[in-house]
């Protein structure tokens, strides 16, 4: 008597069993088969695991060997496999590339104040703000300590010019918090034409280094874009902080579900002209070493409103870190308090402060211990976002409008909404969506349960107090 044989297929694997009678007396060889086919089939299994993994860690290696791994932007050796690749389109369509260098050697002086780990903090922050200013066809390394490369395909010098300049303003807008201190890093820019001839990554260097030598450390664009009467200047700014020019507008903070107000932030504007939107005042402000002072004259002018109107809800007003570190608690107490009973919350942008927020955690129990409330503003936008939000346990999330608008067209952008509200949720925090403009995105956030929004949806900031703002 003999087994029966019975063939089966396993996955992609082919398998035969045999059914052992009882009274068969072959049975100690085919135990000794059985368990020689068993340890075959594990073994191809073990390999193929194996070689999943040796792939894995192939392709890990060679980003390893073009990506920077402190500041995840290409290193020398990427940069130059994509400057070959974008030199051989420009010789054969005959587009342009520029390149921009940019020098930030003012990180020497960090190092001796707060060391290389907090200097390596700014240089990845400063990587980070470079990398969202730019296009996904552009491309940025860093090619040693302190500086940057970037190409630019089919781009003229002039319009590599206000890149440079965009460039340098997002690194240097608002300052960087690393404890115990924050500072702005102004980086030098060097826009030069790749000229077809090119043949290596240090010719260019070497043209952008005799720009650095020889030029000026800020960019000035060949054809600027009219955004202005005129260029804003500190002279602008010094008049305005004495004249006492900021005023505020406010834009409402409204229930989703019944679409009546229940709070406002409010926003400041300079005095009509060069200097009236604050992306301008604070660039200037900054370029001369006065954020706070000019923090301080926007959230005097935002108490000032306050105090003549009679607001509905609790009232949202903006604070840089830097005014927070820098300012003693006690006099911005003594600011947020009014003969009124208004209830306040200070909104803290996200993508203003990077480094370790425990910088910040003393003065956020000193403002909730008074009364007034903190919220982390603009989350989403940078990557030390989970961290801050762990660390600040702030009483109010608002999500950025990049993961708001939209939301409803794009599914890959819906998701990452429904997972930073599942995030906020999870912390204990009130959420509020930024930049709602349309019905469909109102309608989705309804579905995630977001109970509060604000966005031109409902308004623009500002088109008059009254609407949003009940007059004592």
């Amino acid at each position: 008597m003999t087994p029966d044989r019975t063939e089966l297929e396993i996955g992609d694997r082919h398998v035969e069993i045999r059914v052992v009678p009882a009274d068969w007396d072959g049975r100690p060889a085919y135990l000794a088969s059985l368990r020689d086919m068993t340890d075959r089939v594990q073994a191809a299994a073990d390999l193929k695991d194996l070689t999943v993994a040796l792939e894995e860690a192939n392709q890990q290696l060679r980003r390893l060997a073009t990506v920077d791994p402190l500041t995840e932007t290409l290193n020398r050796r990427g940069i130059e496999n994509a400057f070959f690749n974008e030199l051989s389109r420009e010789r054969r369509s005959g587009a342009n590339l520029v390149a921009v260098l940019l020098s930030g050697e003012e990180l020497d002086d960090i190092i001796e104040h707060i060391g290389q780990a907090g200097a390596d903090v700014v240089l990845k922050a400063a990587a980070d703000r470079l990398k969202s200013a730019l296009r996904p066809s552009d491309q940025i390394a860093r090619i040693d300590r302190h500086r940057f490369l970037v190409l630019l395909p089919d781009t003229r010098k002039a319009e590599g010019s206000q890149v440079a300049e965009k460039l340098r303003f997002a690194v240097g807008s608002t300052p960087l918090a690393v404890s115990p201190r924050s500072l702005s890093l102004d980086m030098k820019v060097a826009v030069v034409k790749v000229p077809p001839e090119t043949c290596s990554i240090e010719e260019i260097l070497e043209l952008a280094r005799h720009s650095l030598r020889s030029g000026p450390q800020r960019v000035t664009p060949a054809r600027p874009v009219p955004v202005a009467p005129k260029v804003p200047n500190l002279l602008d700014l010094q008049s305005a902080i004495e004249k006492n020019s900021f005023r505020a507008v406010s834009q409402p903070i409204i229930d989703l579900e019944a679409e009546r107000i229940v709070g406002h932030e409010l926003l400041t504007r300079g005095p009509v002209g060069a200097i009236e939107m604050p992306v301008d005042f604070f660039r200037v402000a900054l370029e001369a070493n006065m954020l706070t002072t000019v923090d301080l004259s926007c959230l005097k002018a935002c108490v000032d409103l306050s105090k003549r109107l009679r607001p509905r809800g609790k009232l949202h007003l903006n604070l840089l870190p830097s005014t927070i570190l820098g300012t003693p608690s006690e006099r911005l107490m003594d600011l947020l308090t009014t003969d009124d009973d208004v209830s306040f919350c200070i909104e803290i942008s996200e993508q203003q402060f990077i480094g370790d927020p425990a910088c910040l955690r003393d003065h956020v129990t000193a403002f909730k211990e008074r009364g007034i409330e903190v919220s982390i503003d603009d989350v989403g936008f940078g990557r030390s976002c989970l961290e801050t939000l762990i660390m600040l346990e702030p009483d109010v999330v608002k999500i950025d409008r990049a993961y708001v608008d939209g939301a409803s067209k794009d599914p890959h952008k819906g998701r990452l909404l429904s997972r930073l509200v599942q995030v906020s949720r999870a912390l204990g925090a009130e959420i509020v969506a930024e930049g709602i403009e349309t019905r469909d995105d109102l309608a989705l956030l309804r579905d995630y349960g977001v109970r509060y929004g604000q966005g031109w949806l409902w308004g623009k900031p500002g088109a008059s107090e009254g609407v949003y703002l009940a007059a004592s």
